[in-house]
């Protein structure tokens, strides 16, 4: 299966911590990831300055992901 791009691009950023709407790369990238159950998108916040805030998080198959992703990486750059 071939990932898109934008698919790619939110995998690398979530890996790196959650995120908040707002911030992310490619939201259809993200909703994506969301529908295979990769990411998932919870509401945090539920008062205070950020009350309603959406953030963006890789879900326990999404980080296995994420470091298969890194180890073929690592692998490729030798």
């Amino acid at each position: 299966m071939m990932l898109s791009h934008n698919v790619v691009a939110v995998i690398q950023q979530l890996k790196r911590g959650n995120c908040w709407d707002g911030d992310l790369v490619s939201k259809s990238g993200r909703d994506y990831l969301v529908k295979k159950g990769i990411a998932q998108r919870v509401r945090k916040y539920e008062d205070g300055p950020h009350k309603g805030c959406m953030v963006n998080e890789l879900t326990a198959d999404g980080l296995k992901l994420a470091a298969v992703m890194s180890a073929v990486d690592a692998k490729l750059a030798s």
